[in-house]
């Protein structure tokens, strides 16, 4: 019976992995980063209050997580505004299309990756 069991969930395991294989690379979409919706005002006061566990901190914190918007990479944004939050994280506001997004300086100009050490 045991033997009977196990059979049977090694071939519902096959199954299952069969039906929820990896979709081609075609179909994938990758996003560089995400942004939050608003000036740059918002992203300095949701890093600023990143560990406040108010109530009406983390119904603020929610809301701007919920609303944020993913950048296909190198889409063409038009920066305005700049902050530096109180770690001292740059950070930038800006437009794509019609609509006012913040994010933190690196996301759109990258530092560039440290070389490797022998």
């Amino acid at each position: 019976m045991l033997k009977r069991i196990s059979i049977l969930t090694a071939a519902l395991g096959l199954i299952c992995a069969a039906a929820i294989r990896p979709t081609s690379a075609a179909d994938q979409v990758v996003y560089q980063f995400a942004a939050l919706r608003g000036s740059v005002d918002r992203c300095q006061w949701f890093d600023d209050n990143l560990n406040d566990r108010s109530e009406a901190a983390l119904v603020r914190q929610v809301d701007a997580l919920y609303n944020r918007v993913a950048l296909l990479p190198a889409a063409p944004v038009n920066v305005t505004q700049n902050a530096t939050a109180a770690s001292g994280a740059p950070l930038l506001g800006f437009t794509l299309g019609r609509t006012q997004l913040c994010a933190g300086a690196d996301a759109i100009r990258p530092s560039p990756a440290p070389s490797p050490s022998s």
